[in-house]
């Protein structure tokens, strides 16, 4: 993976800037940076998942509330 980057002059034109030089850490910090990436797409996935059951739980709790019958109700709140 190059790290090649591309800046830009005070009048906006491109200059290319070449690799910096690899310490002996790079390859290390890379793995931690890997290791790091992959909880944190864990973690989002978690979290949407999560968010989606609660949209689903209270779509559910509104659908009940709103068509069950009267008659019903008692059974499933609490007193």
């Amino acid at each position: 993976m190059s790290a090649v980057g591309v800046k830009r002059d005070h009048n906006g034109r491109a200059k290319v800037v070449a690799d910096a030089p690899r310490g002996r850490f790079h390859d290390m910090f890379e793995g931690f940076r890997d290791e790091l990436d992959q909880h944190h797409d864990r973690r989002e996935r978690l979290v949407k998942v999560s968010r989606d059951v609660t949209a689903q739980s209270k779509k559910i709790i509104f659908a009940l509330q709103r068509y069950a019958p009267r008659a019903l109700l008692h059974l499933f709140l609490p007193k």
